[in-house]
């Protein structure tokens, strides 16, 4: 067997394991095999250049500090866990708990029954979201640095922050979704200050203190919302072609704050809205100048970037639009 068929066998086989591996957590079967039923190395750390078919010269590997184009599945094979995969392997898990209890968090806030519910939503979303915050993103919020420095995390993983930040599909929507919980979380929270049912034609109640416990919790939570904000903010920065996500954190972010200093939301969410929309719009002009002066320096000197225009577009107006702003008009008890 040529060095060329033996390694695409061992990527083949290595998608192969994946693919099963994903398959059994979307079912909730066990994995059908273990590392004991077949003895197929992983791939070798070569780029896919490096690999000629017909050839009979076994190709050089990379050093293994060396990225190329099989890394990722050498990474999967390692039997090692590393924190990339236990923090992927976790986002997957916690994303059943949301689905799980989602349902009933809008009628927790009616209904003390389903209260269990609604914490295990806001536990669940801030520990997806904290996974995936820089550094500077924390470092840039006091709460936040005193929360880190109080429960004495781990340092922030950088492959998977950057996956988080750059990536599509699962690793935008259960971040999306988890903002969505915790601002819900942090709407009940202030609207519990209101001195009787919450009417969003008058909010501009004096707010009613209340135990030192929930009010680290809202600090909490607005702090995370912030940060949210500038996640939002550095997805467009790396290419997010979308500007929904961004505003549909800063319009309701507006909103809580404006409800919190006692000023009327209406005004603050339209205000908010108009600058998210604008602020969204130059990083998107910027970004789009800085990919055209960068295509116009390489095209016609590097063959590979001849036709890939829209090679980077995505379909992210499948969703459905959130309508924030019938959120606040929900009447909650004062419990």
């Amino acid at each position: 067997m040529s060095p060329f068929d033996a390694e695409i066998r061992r990527r083949l086989w290595a998608t192969i394991v994946e693919l099963l591996l994903q398959s059994s957590l979307d079912s909730g079967s066990p994995l059908l095999l273990s590392s004991e039923d077949f003895n197929c190395k992983p791939p070798a750390n070569l780029n896919d250049s490096q690999l000629v078919s017909g050839s009979t010269i076994d190709p050089v590997p990379k050093a293994d500090d060396t990225f190329t184009d099989t890394s990722l599945q050498i990474t999967l094979r390692r039997p090692a866990v590393s924190a990339f995969q236990r923090l992927l392997c976790d986002m997957v898990l916690q994303l059943y708990f949301l689905v799980l209890h989602l349902p009933y968090m809008h009628p927790a806030m009616a209904k003390p029954l389903l209260h269990f519910s609604r914490d295990v939503c806001l536990e669940t979303a801030l520990g997806i979201s904290y996974t995936a915050l820089m550094p500077s993103l924390m470092n840039d919020d006091p709460v936040l640095v005193a929360l880190h420095a109080a429960a004495k995390t781990e340092p922030a993983c950088e492959e998977y922050v950057r996956l988080m930040i750059c990536g599509s599909g699962p690793f935008r929507y259960i971040h999306i979704q988890s903002h969505n919980v915790i601002a819900a979380g942090l709407l009940a929270l202030v609207h519990n200050e209101l001195p009787g049912p919450f009417d969003p034609a008058t909010m501009s109640q004096v707010a009613v203190p209340f135990g030192a416990g929930r009010e680290l919790r809202k600090l909490e939570l607005h702090a995370m919302l912030r940060a949210a904000a500038k996640w939002a903010e550095l997805r467009l920065a790396a290419g997010e072609t979308n500007v929904k996500d961004y505003v549909t954190i800063s319009v309701p972010l507006a909103s809580i704050e404006a409800v919190m200093e006692g000023v009327a939301a209406d005004s603050a969410r339209q205000t908010k809205g108009l600058e998210a929309f604008r602020h969204a719009a130059s990083i998107l002009r910027n970004t789009a100048s800085y990919e055209a002066s960068s295509c116009e320096d390489t095209r016609g000197t590097d063959p590979t970037h001849e036709d890939v225009d829209g090679i980077g577009s995505f379909r992210f107006d499948e969703l459905d639009d959130i309508a924030w702003e019938h959120f606040d008009q929900i009447v909650l008890p004062p419990w």
